[in-house]
């Protein structure tokens, strides 16, 4: 997995995220993006996604955040590959963005 930012803007993530995906094999590809605004964890994921693979591929995930949050906050992009055998392997990245 490539392209994910540590740190981006509420304009950027709005627009989507552009994250490019290289499985050695072919895979089915959860992905999900959650927030946390404050202290506690991450609450229910924005957006998910599923998706097959057995090439390279570039996802676009772009959240709709309805409300402008007042200051920074955190989002979690999770991956999960699962292989036909059923075999996973999981991928999570945080990220900071600012208003």
């Amino acid at each position: 997995m490539t392209g994910v930012p540590a740190r981006t803007t509420l304009r950027t993530l709005r627009r989507g995220l552009r994250v490019r995906v290289t499985p050695s094999e072919r895979v089915r590809l959860n992905a999900a993006l959650a927030i946390r605004t404050s202290g506690a964890g991450f609450g229910t994921p924005l957006l998910t996604r599923t998706r097959e693979l057995a090439a390279p591929a570039t996802l676009v995930l772009a959240p709709r955040i309805a409300a402008r949050p007042k200051g920074r906050f955190q989002a979690r992009l999770r991956l999960v590959a699962t292989d036909p055998a059923g075999n996973r392997a999981t991928l999570t990245r945080t990220i900071s963005v600012r208003p």
